[in-house]
């Protein structure tokens, strides 16, 4: 093997796809699914066709949300379930 093709053990190459958060469609595949369903449910079930148009609102406000923050629903959800201890 010559030097110049050896990798370095010590640096590595970090690839950007390993660190960066998954999104589908601009959000978290979580809420993708979640609202894909009750979309779906409310507009079969029901005949609901108007939630179409809630999801779709419901969906960019969430894209909104994440594109500054990828995971802002994952630390939102979290800090929703703390306890306030400290309350009065």
């Amino acid at each position: 093997m010559e030097e110049s093709t050896k990798v370095s053990w010590v640096r590595l190459p970090l690839y950007r796809s390993l660190t960066d958060f998954l999104l589908f469609a601009g959000v978290p595949k979580t809420f993708l699914i979640i609202n894909a369903g009750v979309g779906i449910f409310f507009a079969l079930y029901f005949h609901f066709w108007y939630i179409i148009v809630v999801n779709a609102l419901v969906h960019f406000t969430c894209q909104y949300f994440s594109s500054s923050d990828p995971q802002f629903f994952d630390c939102f959800s979290l800090y929703s379930y703390k306890h306030d201890y400290y309350s009065t």
